[in-house]
């Protein structure tokens, strides 16, 4: 059953927001970065980025970095996105409510006006799928605003998946994970929609070989 009620919702947000920031305390986590300074609290971070990761890996990814309050995050602007909102927000994460795939211009000028005071964060295949597919929207944002995307692979050792579009991943307590983030990708300024294309494929093979790198990470019985 779904939650509508607002505040219902907004209770539930509460606990899972404090469920997931305990569950994420307790996993032990390896990351690498294919350059020394991609940390969006670094202070020595002057680049900015467009940090791209998969819609399963969200509340994992909004768990372990939800206090950069310099990154605003695009959330659906629908109402199954609002549970997820919410808790995304009491993380401590900016947000973007809406969506780059129908009708999505309201949403990508509010990501194009979030980028002028800090980084963005952008699932490429939400909110709706498919699966694991790179859409156009995040290839428009670093046209438009210069800056790299970063993809981003994420892999659990031991998680729960859940039984929706984007098979959700929630790590089991105790249990370890692996973080990759990827070479960067540039995108050329103001391409039009066939011209990016061939940006969204790329972005897609490296998040893809981002997240195969972290799954062989995990299958080492040494850390």
């Amino acid at each position: 059953m779904k939650l509508r009620h607002p505040g219902l919702i907004k209770l539930a947000a509460l606990l899972m927001a404090g469920i997931v920031r305990t569950l994420m305390s307790t996993i032990r986590t390896r990351e690498y970065t294919f350059q020394p300074i991609l940390r969006p609290d670094h202070p020595r971070n002057q680049q900015r980025y467009i940090y791209a990761f998969w819609h399963e890996s969200i509340l994992g990814m909004a768990g372990r970095y939800g206090h950069h309050a310099n990154v605003s995050i695009l959330i659906s602007n629908h109402a199954d996105g609002e549970l997820i909102a919410l808790v995304v927000k009491r993380m401590g994460m900016k947000m973007v409510r809406g969506s780059t795939a129908r009708s999505g211009l309201p949403a990508l000028l509010s990501m194009l006006a979030a980028s002028k005071s800090g980084h963005l964060a952008i699932t490429p295949d939400g909110p709706r799928g498919p699966r694991q597919q790179a859409q156009l929207g995040t290839l428009y944002l670093a046209s438009r605003t210069g800056y790299p995307i970063v993809p981003i692979g994420v892999s659990y050792e031991k998680a729960w998946y859940a039984p929706s579009w984007d098979r959700m991943g929630i790590p089991w307590p105790f249990s370890r994970s692996a973080g990759i983030a990827g070479e960067p990708l540039s995108v050329p300024a103001d391409l039009s929609k066939e011209e990016l294309e061939p940006y969204a494929r790329e972005l897609e093979q490296r998040m893809h070989q981002a997240t195969d790198q972290a799954r062989l990470w995990l299958r080492e019985k040494k850390w």
